[in-house]
């Protein structure tokens, strides 16, 4: 079972999400339900949640201000943003921060679990990418860099949105060659580094087209790390077969 923590100053709105968690069949537990940002730090701290969902506006810490300290010490936890403000740099500054989704008040119960569910597949497929078996590591040196090998992983998996990364980005921060890096990648994922970013950006991009129908496709572009729409709508069509804009007309039905 993942543990969860959910944090927001409105009381109905806290036990209104615990009960809809409560009572589906996902498989998470509630750890701990906070009434602001401060009380939420110290929940995290001493029961490590691997799910948060977090109201983005609360007394003396906001949710923001929560998930860039908390990152510190919960670096592979995946935080769900729930929030009154319907704001594109709000949304912006939570895919930053490495936030996993943001959603809109009123809270649609099938959004929210789905979310959450989604959420938790993620968490899954994390850990599986980041095995590496003992046939991987045929030295010493490989063994320390194998561990590095393996932030390097998820350091890309929570920051695939950041626009700014790149092959040379990651093998300067954990301090090893490019060829090693990506001779790692491609034994953990059966993909170059180009295609394991696009194929993260590409999942992002695909759950906002169905969940956020707010947002501009420019937007979403712009969100999962992609400066030009034009390229982002090609690398989308190359993994799906059909443009965003094709995309969501037919998930409209």
């Amino acid at each position: 079972m993942r543990q969860l923590l959910i944090a927001d100053d409105e009381k109905i709105i806290r036990e209104g999400i615990a009960k809809l968690i409560q009572t589906s069949d996902l498989p998470v537990t509630i750890v701990g339900q906070a009434a602001n940002g401060q009380q939420a730090l110290e929940m995290m701290h001493s029961t490590h949640p691997e799910l948060v969902i977090i109201d983005i506006t609360m007394p003396a810490i906001t949710g923001l201000d929560v998930i860039e300290q908390a990152k510190e010490f919960l670096p592979a936890s995946k935080f769900i943003i729930i929030s009154g403000h319907d704001s594109f740099p709000f949304a912006q500054k939570a895919i930053e921060l490495g936030a996993f989704h943001y959603l809109l008040k009123p809270i649609k119960r099938n959004q929210l679990l789905s979310v959450v569910e989604h959420a938790l597949e993620t968490l899954e497929e994390k850990e599986k990418d980041l095995v590496l078996t003992d046939t991987d590591i045929t030295s010493v040196s490989e063994a320390v860099n194998g561990t590095v090998c393996k932030k390097a992983l998820a350091y890309i998996n929570d920051h695939h949105c950041d626009s700014n990364m790149s092959l040379n980005f990651i093998a300067d921060k954990f301090h090893i060659s490019q060829s090693y890096l990506t001779r790692m990648i491609k034994k953990s994922t059966d993909l170059s580094f180009t295609e394991y970013l696009n194929k993260l950006r590409i999942q992002q991009a695909i759950f906002l087209l169905s969940s956020r129908e707010d947002l501009l496709i420019a937007q979403i572009a712009e969100l999962v790390g992609y400066s030009s729409q034009h390229y982002f709508s090609r690398v989308f069509k190359n993994h799906t077969g059909v443009s965003p804009i094709e995309y969501r007309n037919e998930k409209r039905g």
